[in-house]
């Protein structure tokens, strides 16, 4: 498992290094007709095979996610070709992704509300007042 919030100099410097390699590979495959599959940017980030596909590649998924909180612009296709990783570069893979990401946000959303016996809208109130209370200086 990656450690986001590394404990010592040495992990610190680990984890900038992963994600360093990470954007450089990342870089040299702009937009989803040149994606990268999980298995050879795991090769050419962690610099071995994975012990599987699916937990094998956990790591780096984990590291794909925190470098994307970062806000470094990764994509992800999927085709029957395989799909893969790559550069978010062009605006129209931009607003895809991030329409796609706002359709899973939702999704799940959703199924929250469902669950709370709420309706959406209600629960996204709910959801903006408890951010709004954790801002200092907000009310």
């Amino acid at each position: 498992m990656l450690n986001a919030n590394p404990k010592t100099p040495e992990a610190e410097l680990e984890l900038m290094k992963l994600k360093g390699r990470l954007k450089d590979v990342i870089v040299q495959h702009p937009g989803p007709g040149r994606a990268i599959s999980m298995v050879d940017l795991y090769r050419r980030v962690f610099g071995k095979e994975p012990k599987t596909k699916i937990n094998g590649t956990r790591q780096l998924r984990d590291l794909i996610t925190l470098v994307q909180r970062e806000g470094f612009p990764i994509g992800t296709s999927q085709s029957s070709s395989g799909g893969g990783y790559y550069l978010l570069v062009a605006g129209s893979d931009l607003e895809g992704f991030i329409r796609k990401e706002k359709t899973k946000a939702l999704k799940i959303l959703a199924k929250i509300a469902a669950i709370k016996r709420t309706n959406l809208p209600l629960l996204l109130n709910e959801i903006q007042l408890s951010l709004t209370a954790d801002i200092p200086g907000e009310s």
